[in-house]
């Protein structure tokens, strides 16, 4: 089973993740620029957890993206975490890859498909807004 994804969670306490940095920037009502032309289809790494599962369960083989059904801009999961946390999405500033030189190149469609693991009977992907509320709410039974 070989399984491809782009997840988001916590990250460990010497590296935050991306969806760290985004909630303590809101939390201490900082700006912070997300780009706008790079897209991917995150997947809360507790759903990615249950989906593998479920897969090993079935006996699956093969090649599997586990991803969420949404392609997005990192602004836009930027939005949808402010949204979650009712905190003023005008913290969440548009930036744009490209007009980063200092960056390493990197490909501005970083999504996947999921039909195919979609498509086995009884696996289901929980929407991208109710994965990022479950990380809010995991988040602050933490703190």
């Amino acid at each position: 089973l070989i399984i491809r994804t782009n997840f988001f969670g916590f990250g460990p306490k010497h590296k935050s993740s991306f969806s760290d940095v985004i909630i303590q920037a809101l939390l201490n009502k900082e700006k912070i620029d997300l780009f706008e032309d790079v897209f991917f289809t995150p997947i809360y790494i507790q759903e990615l957890a249950k989906v593998v599962y479920q897969l090993l369960t079935k006996k699956q083989k093969g090649i599997f993206n586990v991803v969420s059904n949404e392609k997005i801009s990192k602004h836009e999961f930027g939005i949808l975490i402010a949204d979650c946390m009712d905190i003023s999405k005008s913290l969440i500033l548009r930036g744009s890859l490209s007009s980063r030189n200092d960056l390493v190149i990197r490909p501005k469609d970083m999504s996947l498909s999921n039909n195919k693991v979609r498509s086995i009977q009884g696996i289901e992907i929980k929407n991208l807004k109710n994965q990022i509320k479950d990380l809010i709410q995991n988040k602050f039974k933490i703190i």
